[in-house]
């Protein structure tokens, strides 16, 4: 009888431990940070910046990405996917890494940027147009794109016309998100424009 009891006891332990050990995966799982794409705002997410270091003046079309969650979403990339471009522009990379904002510019071309983003939001640059440039257009904002004085059509150059793409964001220990933007890459630098594509 009493080995019985002490077996009944063990098993019951181990239903136990076995629930708490389930309940505490499902707490860290709620727990894990989760990043949103907010929802694009031309009146925020449009925007013109000058560079006093430098005499830039540069327009750029920004996505805001928040993390909801209280643990620090690690390791954060961006990557922008081309989805559609206009026939004649040959070319174009299918995927670029983007620029977070606040990340000191580089000559990278193809290595990701990643930041930590803790609760919050972030901003991020997609594609950007300078006063003065020397060709129609803009650029995808890509760190070597956005630390050249003198503005080139190099692998990051979208030349007017209309574009469909795709920005998707992730994280090492969490979730992403993706949402699909036209890009209206202009004749004249203000022109330059975004928008979310629906559906």
């Amino acid at each position: 009888m009493v080995p019985e009891i002490i077996f009944k006891i063990g098993g019951l332990a181990g239903l136990i431990s076995i629930m708490w050990l389930t309940i505490k995966d499902i707490i860290t799982f709620l727990k894990r940070p989760k990043l949103n794409i907010l929802p694009f705002d031309a009146t925020k997410d449009l925007r013109t910046f000058n560079y006093y270091d430098t005499g830039w003046i540069r327009k750029f079309a920004n996505l805001h990405i928040k993390n909801g969650k209280p643990k620090t979403a690690i390791n954060s990339l961006a990557i922008l996917r081309v989805v559609s471009s206009p026939s004649n522009v040959v070319h174009l990379e299918r995927q670029y890494n983007l620029h977070w904002a606040d990340v000191d510019y580089s000559m990278r071309t193809v290595e990701p940027q990643s930041v930590n983003i803790g609760r919050g939001q972030r901003r991020l640059d997609i594609v950007f147009s300078q006063k003065g440039q020397r060709v129609p257009g803009c650029w995808v904002a890509i760190p070597l794109a956005l630390s050249q004085v003198h503005l080139r059509q190099n692998q990051a150059y979208l030349p007017p016309g209309e574009y469909e793409v795709e920005v998707a964001i992730s994280c090492e220990n969490g979730g992403g998100d993706k949402r699909q933007y036209k890009i209206i890459s202009p004749e004249e630098w203000l022109n330059l424009s975004m928008m979310e594509m629906k559906g």
